[in-house]
């Protein structure tokens, strides 16, 4: 995810590489981040250091982003202790789960946090964003956050008491439209077809139908009604599913998955 939002920063001009530092203990994944031209360093310290070095230079202040797993932040500021002295700072994070309180917790209090979630299809420009802002941030630093993860698709504003409905939406539904997208070729397979064909059918008639609801600001359920002919076969499959109780079903994935994330955010 953070090298999706690294790319399309660099794409679109809002980050330069070489005042874009990245700390990533991978030596591998360093070394793929050198080749877009981005500074790297192999740890969080080291990664601070060459800010401060950025800094000086520009005689600018540069914002932190927080892109490791929620689990890991507690024990890469207690490895750091430079980062609750840089006071007054934007820290963007991007972790699932940690409320901005949690965040400032452990960064110090003078920090202002906004929380960020943005989804898979951020790396091929396709990507939906959730943006819950702190009080404090100037409209210059919202606007930078617009611009960052704005340049991997689209974003929207919200409270963050709805981040996990959010995530459980956005951040999770890829996840269902590739679960389609597998019932589908098993489906096809099933009826005749072989894997790769019915793989490329699958593939092609789910980028189609995306497409048509791109296209504008149709209701997707007026959609659906142009495929389904009364007595048709398409009406046959979607009465089958309407008496499965797949749309209460899906109902039921989100506030699971809402709840789930409700969940992780008090561990």
């Amino acid at each position: 995810m953070a090298t999706a939002i690294i790319t399309g920063g660099l794409r679109s001009g809002v980050l330069a590489s070489h005042t874009t530092i990245v700390a990533e203990p991978d030596e591998s994944k360093r070394k793929a981040l050198s080749a877009i031209g981005v500074v790297t360093a192999p740890d969080a310290a080291r990664g601070l250091e060459s800010l401060a070095l950025v800094e000086v230079a520009t005689r600018s202040t540069g914002a932190v982003v927080l892109a490791v797993k929620p689990q890991v932040l507690p024990r890469v500021v207690e490895d750091t202790p430079a980062l609750k002295g840089m006071a007054d700072r934007l820290a963007v994070s991007i972790m699932a789960g940690m409320t901005r309180d949690r965040v400032r917790t452990l960064l110090g209090g003078t920090w202002r946090v906004a929380r960020v979630m943005p989804n898979l299809p951020i790396g091929v420009g396709k990507g939906m964003t959730a943006i819950t802002e702190d009080g404090s941030m100037a409209p210059a630093e919202v606007a930078w956050i617009e611009r960052l993860f704005g340049a991997g698709g689209k974003s929207v504003h919200l409270p963050e008491a709805m981040m996990d409905a959010f995530t459980a939406v956005a951040g999770s539904g890829p996840a269902y439209l590739f679960y389609l997208a597998e019932a589908l070729e098993r489906g096809a397979i099933g009826i005749g077809f072989d894997r790769e064909v019915a793989r490329e059918i699958v593939r092609q008639t789910l980028v189609g139908a995306a497409a048509l609801l791109e296209r504008g600001g149709e209701d997707p359920s007026a959609l659906r009604a142009a495929v389904t002919s009364k007595g048709g076969t398409t009406n046959a499959a979607c009465t089958t599913l309407d008496s499965a109780g797949v749309m209460e079903a899906f109902a039921r994935a989100l506030r699971a998955a809402r709840d789930r994330g409700a969940e992780l955010s008090k561990m």
